[in-house]
């Protein structure tokens, strides 16, 4: 099935349920986390957590049954996070076929703010968001890091992000930072291993980012580094397509250049070192029969300048750095305008990228596809090529499901998805970063 999603629409993998249509949740499968009862109790508030997050208001009972635990043991974890201010209790619901009314429980976290930030060699975004999903404010600033030393870069960031923190209200308390990046991100060490723009190599960006956080007064809070186009993949499969929570999604986006992600079950998948789903470096069948491309070479911003013979290659290297936009909306407007030497060049990269994504579809036979980013917006002129490479493996009934989804705008996603992330450190370790508020 291949869709396309506009920034207003509702349509999306999965309906919005509301608590008087929500089915009975299903009895969770597999082992349990087991341990210490300190470590039970702290698997058990985040399996809650996680659940109301994923369903959206529930009834204690479908709570208690999705998560397989006992109605006493439930309430007693209720209770706890609602002394946290992570979850509340909303008005009585009359469900249909029930006896009396239930409170649903849904997710709070207004005290607590979580920090996402997209850090580029020219700019730096960041969400702030409570723990509950609600955004509070998102910013730009505009940075010079690309062809400067090192500690001058940071100490530009450092002075974003001081400037940007002294914005959040004194009756919220920041709690958890993500932020993402270009390039090859060691995500369990918090280290940048390299981006072209950006002029760190082998950099401890997550403990320059907590040095940051401490001299303003936060410690004690969790710091993160991802990907950024994971992050992109993140936001888009749970926020934009709201995909089931078990999905398997692989998204292929990016500003600069050809970006990817997988999303499995909700969260990133980075595999052994981080950057599984890396698909630029694939190999495609070059264009007559000529040896093989990769897909970064037919597909990515500055070889399609090129190759529509809109720019040289310098200058469309230089476009790309200096306004990435720019080198969209020159791509659109003459494939607009009819240019057939740029509509030959994006028919040939929408074969590419569907050489690709046919391959991601036989290995991982993943639930969806998505396409964001630039692509997405170029997707009107790639199209037809592409579903030209993914109209037999979409006509076998193993694969007619699977959901190809083109996000046709360019949206904050890298942000947004770093707040997303670092919400989720937040519901994965409660009883650490946040502390009772009320009795």
């Amino acid at each position: 099935m291949i869709s396309r999603i506009s920034p207003n629409s509702r349509d999306s993998f999965q309906d919005g349920t509301s608590i008087s249509g929500m089915p009975y949740a299903p009895a969770p499968e597999g082992a349990r986390r087991s341990g210490g009862s300190g470590d039970l109790r702290h698997g058990n508030l985040t399996q809650v957590l996680c659940y109301v997050r994923d369903h959206g208001p529930c009834s204690r009972h479908d709570i208690a049954r999705g998560c397989g635990l006992g109605i006493s043991t439930l309430t007693d974890l209720i209770g706890d996070l609602k002394s946290r201010r992570l979850v509340k209790e909303l008005d009585p619901v009359r469900r249909p076929g029930a006896g009396r009314p239930t409170r649903p429980i849904d997710m709070d976290g207004a005290p607590w703010c979580a920090i996402g930030i997209d850090l580029a060699h020219d700019n730096v975004a960041i969400a702030a968001t409570t723990m509950g999903g609600e955004e509070l404010w998102l910013a730009n600033d505009p940075v010079t890091l690309r062809g400067t030393e090192p500690e001058e870069a940071f100490a530009q960031v450092r002075e974003v992000l001081v400037r940007r923190l002294a914005e959040v209200r004194a009756d919220r308390e920041v709690i958890s930072v993500e932020i993402g990046l270009p390039g090859v991100v060691v995500r369990d060490r918090g280290q940048l291993e390299r981006a072209a723009d950006l002029p760190w190599t082998e950099f401890p960006i997550r403990e320059r980012i907590r040095e940051v956080l401490a001299e303003t007064g936060l410690t004690g809070i969790h710091v993160g580094v991802a990907n950024d186009c994971q992050l992109a993949g993140l936001y888009a499969a749970r926020t934009e397509v709201r995909l089931p929570v078990d999905s398997v999604a692989v998204y292929v986006g990016g500003l600069r250049e050809v970006g990817s992600g997988l999303i499995v079950s909700g969260q990133i998948f980075g595999g052994a070192h981080g950057v599984a789903g890396d698909l630029a470096q694939a190999h495609v069948s070059g264009a007559g029969g000529d040896r093989p491309d990769r897909l970064s070479s037919v597909l990515g911003p500055e070889a399609l300048l090129v190759r529509s013979g809109l720019l040289g290659a310098d200058e469309a290297a230089q476009k790309v750095i200096d306004d990435p936009i720019g080198a969209l909306e020159l791509l659109r407007n003459e494939a607009e305008a009819g240019n057939d030497q740029v509509l030959s060049a994006l028919a040939e990269a929408g074969s590419a990228l569907g050489q690709v994504i046919d391959d991601v579809l036989g290995v991982l036979n993943p639930h969806a596809a998505i396409i964001g980013g630039y692509v997405g917006v170029l997707s009107p002129y790639l199209q037809e090529s592409f579903d030209s490479q993914l109209s037999e493996r979409l006509a076998d009934p193993a694969f007619s499901a699977t959901l190809v989804a083109t996000l046709e705008t360019l949206e904050p996603r890298v942000a947004r998805g770093a707040a997303m992330l670092a919400r989720d450190a937040c519901l994965a370790d409660p009883l650490t970063l946040t502390r009772p508020l009320r009795s």
